[in-house]
This record gives structure tokens, C-alpha cells and sequence, in this order.
């Protein structure tokens, strides 16, 4: 289902503020969404100057929802799309898109989990996850059917530098384990247009990946 038919006729819930939890916050319009039958679009619409860093104590719920899910971070104000080809980009001519909100975990969390179906993730920047010395920590992972990661940054600064995090145990590191953790049935990194191409900054871990197909899923899709 396309990002575009999910609005159509969805209940919109919209975040806006970066608590961590409670009213307008991300994790209450996971929730919200998890509880509401049929398909779900989540917007932002956050007042200030970005970007929106919104900082997690806790691991999110899974995004469980078999209706459809569209969390939309280019719905935020000072959001753009790139338009840049991928055969196109190079250093004089990068990426040009601009995603504002910012997803951050505490380096004891893995990041986004999706255990539901039809569900579309784009323009979000995912920092700081992953689990100190453990190797299957992600940034996101896709369990479910037909779900879509597009538009998205993976440990990169909203400025397009690379991000290093300081873990919890005083040492520098810049990235988890795996960027994208895709199990499940017919998942897409990407859509194959200019908007949909996604920067994944890879781990500095050896044997890690920045995308990675696990056992078990099927007709799984990157680009």
C-alpha cells in the first residue's frame, strides 16, 4: 500500500512535542496507533527550530499495527525530500534532502521494531542505538509484510556529518551493529526514486552491515 492511499483514508495521529512519552509525544502515537484498527498515518508538527531530537530513555513499543502505519518525518515544517539521482550523487553533488526530526536512542536500546505489516517509515534520522559489546542490535528492523524504510538517515547529523556517540561506558563509537535488520516478507529499503534513497552510515564493527538480511524472510527488497 502506498504512503499516498494511506492517507486517503487513515486516522491521523500527530506528534508534537520531543518528550519522551505522554500526550503529543512519539511512543503515545506508536501506541495510539498499535490500539486504532485500520490504517494510521503519524505527522509531525513540532513548534521551534529544528532539529527535533527526540531523545528516548526507554525502548519504543513495536510498531504491531496489520492495517498500515505511515510515520511521516517530511510531514514537519523545514522538511524536504531529496531530488538529487542516485547516479547523480557525488561529493560535489550530495544528497539535498533535509529531515528534521531526529530519533536518538541511550546506546542500551535497539532502535524502531516493526512486527506489523504495510507499514512506511520515511524522513527520520535514527542516532545512538545498539547495545554495548552485543552484536544483533539495529538501528530498525522490519519483521512484518510489506513495510518500507524510505527518505531516511541512519547515524548521520541533521547537517549530514557522521555521528559518533559516546557510550554509556565512556567509549567513543559511531555506529550499531546493523543499520536496517530485515526479516519478515516483501520489505523495501528504498523505493527506486530520488526521495526514497536512504543514507545509512556504516558500523564500525567488524561483521556488521548496514543493511542486513536475516534467515527466514523472503522476497525482501534494498533500493
Amino acid at each position: 500500500m502506498t504512503a499516498s492511499m494511506l492517507q486517503s483514508f487513515a486516522a491521523t495521529f500527530t506528534i508534537t512535542n520531543v518528550n519522551d512519552a505522554g500526550a503529543g509525544s512519539f511512543r503515545q502515537a506508536i501506541i495510539d496507533a498499535n490500539t486504532n484498527t485500520g490504517t494510521d498515518v503519524i505527522n509531525f508538527s513540532i513548534s521551534g527550530v529544528g532539529p527535533y531530537i527526540i531523545a528516548l530513555a526507554s525502548p519504543l513499543p513495536d510498531i504491531s499495527d496489520l492495517g498500515g502505519v505511515l510515520i511521516d518525518g517530511y510531514s514537519q515544517a523545514g522538511s524536504s525530500v531529496n531530488t538529487v539521482d542516485i547516479f547523480s550523487i557525488s561529493v560535489a553533488t550530495p544528497l539535498n534532502s533535509q529531515p528534521m526530526i531526529v530519533l536518538r536512542g541511550n546506546d542500551n536500546m535497539n532502535g524502531v521494531i516493526v512486527t506489523g505489516n504495510n507499514t512506511t517509515i520515511q524522513g527520520i534520522i535514527f542516532q545512538n542505538f545498539g547495545i554495548n559489546s552485543v552484536t544483533t542490535t539495529w538501528d530498525i528492523e522490519l519483521n512484518g509484510r510489506g513495510n518500507m524504510v524510505k527518505g531516511c538517515w541512519f547515524e548521520i547529523q541533521a547537517d549530514g556529518a557522521d555521528y559518533v556517540r559516546l557510550l554509556s561506558n565512556g567509549v567513543s563509537d559511531n555506529k550499531c551493529y546493523y543499520g536496517v535488520h530485515i526479516g519478515g516478507i516483501d520489505n523495501k529499503i528504498g523505493d527506486g526514486t530520488p526521495s526514497g534513497i536512504n543514507w545509512i552510515s556504516g558500523p564500525s564493527q567488524i561483521g556488521g552491515a548496514g543493511i542486513w538480511f536475516k534467515g527466514g524472510g523472503w522476497s525482501n527488497h534494498p533500493g
